[in-house]
């Protein structure tokens, strides 16, 4: 058995050597040319199964997702915005007249006044005293004015006498006038009606004219001011629709702008405008208010978000979808505001207009939305 099996093991090897001998010396270009011939009949065949599998299971046109909006007509506005706050038409600080020592207050703050309601009495004893001293004065001159008087009449006496005693009498009426008012200079009176904001004056307290005193606000007659960079200068005139937020009380309302100043301050290169405010008891002096004044409208304007606007070098464009394509269009624009821009030409009512998923997009490509 072991001799059968090395005879046939020698058998192979012979074999196995004279087949390594015959292709070692065969043609190898003719080899090569042969490999080459077979591969190229292969991708002949690969190419036409997968044509064949191609024509019976197409692949799908993967569709892009986006969002549109139907273009429409609206009323479109921009504004200029500006900050600006409350103020009082009528807001005062009464004081005295004449330096004194306070004897009496009168009101508390938050109270109703009336204009030339009596606030407080600074000491005015030397001036109460004045005047009584001249009360006698007068009483007795009015006695001798009206003898003299009767005397002339009865064409008794000089009219010398009678013109000395009425000079008399009616310089010290006159000097009690003047006293009078000398002393009303040692009291605080109200300007104007409107409400006790501050009480700056403490019983026993020298004060002295201009400085510490009484505030009396009107709250009814109250404005919204501003000031307005000069580039804005040709856009904001006196009657300009006007939009008056409140950002803290949350209100809003619409009235119009009443006054425009003519002069740019050469300082802050801007120029102030008032405007008129209906009365409300929640509006308080110096409260922040946004100004936002209309400089153009229009009612039938057709707009698109600032963000669905492509920059190319042939201008601005927009994507748009008809029959389910993508379609670059170019368009012409107009104001914008708010994030909205106005177009001028370029669309149409109804077109859809992408707005979310440009960025992947190209002319031609399948959406979806």
């Amino acid at each position: 058995m072991i001799k059968r099996i090395a005879l046939y093991t020698t058998a192979v090897i012979a074999l196995a050597s004279c087949g390594g001998k015959e292709a070692g010396t065969g043609n190898k270009a003719a080899q090569l040319d042969k490999l080459k011939k077979e591969q190229a009949a292969l991708g002949d065949k690969i190419q036409k199964l997968e044509a064949e599998i191609a024509a019976k299971n197409p692949t799908p046109v993967k569709a892009v997702p986006v969002q549109v909006m139907d273009v429409q007509l609206s009323t479109f506005r921009s504004f200029v915005e500006v900050q600006g706050r409350i103020d009082a038409n009528e807001s005062v600080l009464a004081t005295s007249q004449a330096p004194g020592v306070v004897s009496a207050i009168l009101v508390s703050t938050g109270q109703r006044v009336s204009k030339g309601q009596l606030l407080a009495r600074l000491e005015d004893a030397v001036a109460t005293q004045g005047i009584a001293e001249l009360e006698q004065q007068i009483s007795f001159a009015k006695s001798l004015f009206e003898k003299q008087k009767n005397l002339w009449n009865q064409q008794i006496g000089s009219e010398v006498q009678y013109l000395q005693a009425k000079n008399n009498y009616e310089a010290l009426q006159k000097q009690k006038n003047t006293m009078l008012s000398q002393k009303a200079m040692y009291t605080i009176k109200a300007p104007v009606s409107g409400e006790v904001d501050l009480v700056d004056v403490r019983l026993g307290q020298m004060v002295n004219p201009g400085q510490n005193g009484i505030r009396i606000v009107n709250t009814s007659d109250l404005k919204a001011k501003a000031n307005v960079g000069e580039n804005y200068a040709a856009r904001v005139s006196n009657g300009d629709e006007v939009q008056i937020i409140m950002p803290d009380l949350k209100d809003t309302f619409i009235t119009k702008v009443s006054h425009v100043s003519k002069s740019i301050d050469p300082v802050s290169r801007a120029f102030s405008i008032e405007v008129k405010l209906p009365s409300n008891p929640k509006w308080r002096p110096n409260m922040v208010a946004i100004i936002k004044v209309v400089d153009y409208t229009n009612s039938k304007a057709m707009t698109v978000p600032v963000g669905a606007i492509q920059r190319t070098s042939q201008g601005p464009t927009v994507f748009t979808v008809a029959g389910g394509k993508a379609k670059i269009t170019p368009v012409a624009l107009g104001q914008n505001y708010d994030g909205k821009v106005e177009v001028l030409s370029g669309l149409s009512i109804d077109d859809k207009v992408v707005v979310t998923g440009y960025e992947n997009l190209d002319a031609g490509d399948t959406v979806t939305f």
